[in-house]
C-alpha cells in the first residue's frame, strides 16, 4: 500500500469509522500500508494528515511469496550459481535467509540497500 488508486480511496475513507479495511499480504517498512498495520492513528497522504479511524485487520494467509525452505529448494534446481543477491525483504529476514543460503551453497551474497547500485 504505497502508491496507485489505494491511496486515493485511502485518503477517502481512512477518517470514516464506518469503513473497514482488511489488508491482505505482507506491508513493507515505511508505507503507509505498514503505518496503518501497526496501529498509527495519523497517517499523512499526499501532505494531508488523515484520522485513521477505520477497523483495521491483516491476513498473513493470502502472500504470494515463497517461503524460505521453497526458495532455498528452488535454488539448489539452478547450476553454476556463484552470487545471490538478495533485494527483497527486511534486514532481518534477508540476513536470516542468507545464512540458511551459504549452509547450502557456496556462493557469495550482497544484500543491497535501498539506493544501492551493484555491477552485475
Amino acid at each position: 500500500m504505497s502508491g496507485g488508486r489505494i491511496m486515493g480511496h485511502a485518503k477517502e475513507y481512512l477518517s470514516q469509522a464506518s469503513t473497514r479495511l482488511l489488508m491482505v499480504g505482507y506491508q513493507a517498512m515505511g508505507t503507509l500500508g505498514r503505518k496503518i498495520v501497526d496501529g498509527e492513528r495519523l497517517v499523512n497522504i499526499d501532505r494531508v494528515d488523515i484520522d485513521v479511524k477505520a477497523s483495521v485487520r491483516q491476513l498473513h494467509s493470502m502472500s504470494a511469496h515463497a517461503d524460505q525452505r521453497q526458495l532455498l529448494d528452488w535454488l539448489t534446481e539452478i547450476k553454476g550459481v556463484s552470487k545471490v543477491i538478495l533485494t527483497h525483504g527486511e534486514d532481518g529476514p534477508r540476513e536470516a535467509l542468507s545464512k540458511e543460503i551459504l549452509k547450502i551453497h557456496k556462493v557469495g551474497i550482497e544484500k543491497p540497500g535501498l539506493g544501492d547500485t551493484l555491477e552485475v
